[in-house]
């Protein structure tokens, strides 16, 4: 579908339950905006990225993550500070 336009016609959206996003940087996407404007529950490319962190780590050592909501945060919050960092980079020029 692409980050820039949803070429899947508006007015089909409408009859989903919920929608995905593999896309997980940018947070929000166009497509996002567009779904969850229209009432559909949205499930983000973030929630994608953190869950196959997760598992990663887990298949790597053996280890659970002990406090998910801490991690899903942190990474969350760096993600945006990024986000934000780049387009005042990009302002600036």
């Amino acid at each position: 579908m692409g980050m820039e336009a949803c070429h899947y016609p508006k007015h089909k959206y409408r009859k989903l339950s919920w929608a995905f996003d593999a896309v997980y940087q940018p947070v929000e996407t166009p497509f996002q905006q567009l779904v969850t404007s229209l009432g559909v529950q949205f499930i983000s490319g973030f929630e994608l990225f953190f869950h196959q962190g997760v598992d990663a780590f887990f298949i790597f050592t053996g280890l659970s993550v002990k406090d998910e909501d801490s991690l899903r945060e942190t990474l969350s919050k760096s993600i945006i500070d990024k986000e934000k960092s780049t387009i005042a980079t990009s302002i600036s020029r």
